[in-house]
């Protein structure tokens, strides 16, 4: 920005006025280069920077043909300011105009006033000039240059500065103001839609169209002259509309409200007078639809069916289920006692009516008591079932005939023990006579609490025999399984007994004589060093004769007459089983010592070892190492 600024004065003529040194021209000086407004300075940390005195400004970067002025340069420049210009050198305009006196009018009528008064003034003259953030600074210079209250602030930069200040402090304002405005208009609009609403132009229903179309076609000043945007109206529309809803549901609320509030001590009055447990839904409803004074009471017709259904539900429906659950309590509690008492009856019946023992079948008496009033009344009951009943009687005398039974078995062993030569266990259970005769001769102190005469059905004496029998002929059938089970290791340990005694044994033959004809014992035929079975006739007696000193074919054979007793011939076909796969087992014996035996010759190659033939046209290998 230029310091010679442009003047006039009372007469109109145009001068230069200084705005740093206040001297006036009637020429306009040359301007000093940039280069004499410039000057260095440096910050508290040594950094260079540069300030323009003229303008203000300030920079990092120095200036395009800046260079330090040398101090006797310094010195000629102030000297050229304090001096007057060569008369020489002016023109006859100036020398003419020079003669003259220029009048600087009041320019600086301000000049001692106080810097707060100073800067109070020129606020006020941009104010009063209506100055915006239109107008550059320049524009104020230029307009204001012959105002004193220009003046009154004699420091270029503060002009400036509180230019700008003037500025933000302006559009704050403006800004405030037309918050203010906006607000004003919004209030202006909401009174326009509440005198419409009042007027019945106005409904929760309208459409914002319908609304301006109608503003439109009135002419509406406030409308026409809002500073407001149509979207930003109908915002405020849409928010009315909307609050209007808002306030019709509301007051529909509080009128169902009252209403619910109502009918609720209505109904509890309805409910005092009925049956609460058969009080349904249904018919809680009908009954009100013919109510008179239901339908009498103007509160109730805003209500709506689910309203009544949901009030039901709170309110009645509770009641009608706590009411179900005390009835379902107490008949429950009757039907508990009801039980109970059946089942001690039902028990009473077992004790006192039947002969129940430990092998008692419930099958077996369910005839002699399922048209007693006892069995009946049970069944179907919560509890134990008349099975269950019948089974813990059953359970109670296995447990007491347990004991007994122990005391039976006890007695025998002893017995037993005492007479091995002469005592025979199976011959003692073959019949309930014999059973009760062997017990009698005992003449055990233990069994002097059993009523041995006692051999009904119903006696725990036939009970115990039973039992025992049954036990009996479990473990039977345990022995011909572990007997059947172990056959073939069994023919094996005398395939063994057998190889090692053939010298004695008449019954086996050993040739290499494919035709050989004997027919009274077991060939077994040596062909290219291999032992095989030629044949094996049925000799069992002969062969028990034979064997009478192996020892694993007595065990056997002593086993099977003890297991077997009652069928002879299921013992001898598991001896001859025995023997015929003792005999097979002997031949394979005999192969696996010959191959033991057998000498490895050099023409003996297996065909695992034999050298592959090398295919034609084989690759070679490589190996990556």
């Amino acid at each position: 920005m230029s310091t010679w600024q442009e003047a006039q004065d009372d007469q109109g003529r145009v001068y230069f006025y200084n705005v740093v040194t206040h001297e006036t021209s009637w020429e306009k000086p040359a301007e000093s280069l940039p280069l004499g407004v410039w000057k260095a300075y440096k910050t508290e940390d040594g950094r260079e920077y540069y300030h323009n005195e003229a303008t203000g400004e300030t920079t990092w970067d120095k200036p395009e043909g800046f260079e330090e002025k040398k101090e006797e340069d310094v010195n000629r420049d102030e000297e050229l300011v304090d001096t007057e210009p060569n008369q020489e050198t002016l023109s006859e305009r100036d020398i003419e105009l020079a003669k003259e006196e220029v009048d600087t009018g009041d320019l600086e009528k301000y000049s001692g006033v106080s810097e707060e008064e100073a800067h109070k003034l020129f606020n006020d003259m941009l104010e009063l000039a209506k100055v915006d953030s239109t107008w550059s600074f320049e524009k104020v210079i230029q307009t204001f240059v012959r105002n004193p209250a220009y003046w009154a602030v004699s420091d270029p930069l503060k002009r400036k500065q509180l230019y700008d200040e003037y500025l933000v402090n302006k559009l704050k304002l403006e800004s405030l103001n037309k918050t203010q405005a906006i607000e004003r208009a919004r209030s202006n609009f909401i009174l326009v839609l509440d005198s419409y609403k009042k007027d019945g132009k106005l409904h929760r229903y309208t459409r914002w169209k319908s609304l301006k179309n109608t503003l439109i076609e009135e002419d509406n000043p406030i409308f026409k002259l809002s500073v407001l945007k149509d979207s930003q109206l109908k915002k405020i529309f849409t928010e009315y509309v909307d609050n209007l809803v808002k306030d019709k549901e509301l007051k529909l609320q509080q009128k169902k409200n009252e209403a619910l509030t109502e009918l609720e001590t209505y109904l509890k009055q309805v409910i005092l007078n009925q049956d609460i447990k058969t009080l349904t839904w249904e018919k809680l409803y009908d009954q009100l639809l013919n109510d008179s004074r239901f339908k009498a009471n103007k509160h109730f017709a805003i209500l709506k069916k689910h309203d009544i259904l949901e009030l039901y539900m709170s309110e009645v429906y509770p009641k009608v289920k706590e009411s179900i659950k005390e009835q379902l309590v107490k008949a429950q509690k009757v039907n508990y006692r009801a039980d109970r008492k059946a089942r001690e009856a039902f028990k009473q019946l077992l004790i006192t009516k039947l002969k129940i023992n430990a092998g008692s079948l419930f099958e077996d008496l369910l005839p002699q008591f399922e048209d007693e009033d006892a069995f009946i009344e049970i069944c179907g009951r919560n509890g134990s079932t008349p099975l269950e009943l019948f089974w813990d009687i059953v359970d109670e005398k296995s447990q007491v005939l347990k004991v007994k039974k122990d005391l039976i078995e006890a007695a025998l062993h002893d017995y037993r023990a005492a007479n091995l030569d002469t005592f025979d266990y199976e011959k003692v259970l073959s019949s309930l006579a014999s059973f009760v005769e062997t017990l009698t001769q005992l003449q055990d102190d233990r069994l002097k609490a059993f009523d041995l005469g006692d051999t009904s059905d119903e006696g725990e004496i036939l009970v115990i025999y039973k039992q025992l029998v049954r036990e009996q002929s479990l473990q039977m059938q345990r022995a011909r399984a572990k007997i059947e089970g172990s056959i073939n290791q069994n023919a094996h340990d005398l395939a063994v007994w057998l190889d090692q005694n053939l010298d004695k044994i008449s019954l086996i033959l050993i040739t290499d004589d494919e035709k050989s004809e004997i027919t009274d014992k077991t060939v077994i035929l040596k062909k290219d060093s291999t032992y095989t079975v030629k044949s094996h006739p049925d000799q069992l007696e002969s062969w028990m004769e034979t064997l009478q000193e192996a020892p694993i074919f007595n065990k056997i054979s002593k086993t099977s007459s003890k297991v077997y007793k009652d069928t002879p011939e299921e013992r001898n076909f598991i001896l001859k089983k025995l023997l015929k796969e003792s005999v097979h087992s002997l031949a394979a014996l005999l192969n696996e010592k010959l191959s033991k035996k057998r000498p490895a010759t050099e023409y003996e190659t297996s065909e695992a070892k034999k050298a592959r033939a090398e295919p034609e046209n084989r690759r070679p290998v490589f190996i990556n190492y």
